[in-house]
């Protein structure tokens, strides 16, 4: 102990500087890598979107032409969608009256006013997807899912509801509704 005093005494700025000397040659013996490491990659990584596309059945064409219904009378018509994407798809459709003649009878009282639209999915059953009024049908109705892939069919019935007796329908003879159903498959 008493050398380390008379060095002090000696040279306070030398012990100083040796006692810092051994000071940072522990820092680094104990930072200097003693420790363990390992590392992975997960190179390449890709995202990519989903496609969703349909085919219609009768892209185009009539799905339902009732020509000469009676009072009380149906007649229906059938169309089949496919899902040709990659991702669920929620199917739907609208309609639009491009025409309604009413023959005698003022646009308050249309014909369609009187026709009955019942939309079906035949493939999964269950309740109908629209059971009305042609004109109320307003909006998309339905939201079927239907997965990559599968395809299902709809069938479209319509009812002449019938007026009553006496001839309450005759204002009715030889009308005519023409109307457009639109599809759309957005994604799930």
């Amino acid at each position: 102990m008493q050398r380390f005093a008379a060095v002090w005494h000696a040279s306070p700025q030398k012990m100083v500087g040796v006692l810092f000397a051994l000071l940072l040659a522990a820092m680094m013996a104990v930072g200097s890598g003693a420790n363990f490491n390992s590392t992975s990659a997960n190179p390449g990584n890709v995202v990519t979107a989903g496609n969703l596309s349909h085919i219609n059945g009768k892209d185009g064409q009539f799905l339902l032409t009732a020509s000469k219904l009676k009072p009380g009378e149906s007649q229906s018509g059938t169309v089949t969608m496919k899902n040709d994407g990659d991702i669920d798809g929620v199917f739907s459709v609208a309609r639009t009256i491009t025409q309604d003649t009413t023959g005698a009878l003022t646009p308050s009282n249309p014909f369609a006013a009187h026709l009955n639209l019942k939309i079906e999915d035949t493939t999964t059953g269950g309740a109908a997807l629209y059971d009305d009024l042609l004109s109320t049908m307003s909006g998309p109705k339905g939201a079927v899912v239907i997965a990559p892939g599968a395809t299902h069919t709809f069938k479209f019935t319509v009812t002449f509801n019938d007026g009553g007796a006496n001839g309450a329908d005759n204002a009715f003879k030889a009308a005519q509704v023409k109307t457009t159903f639109n599809w759309e498959a957005v994604n799930n």
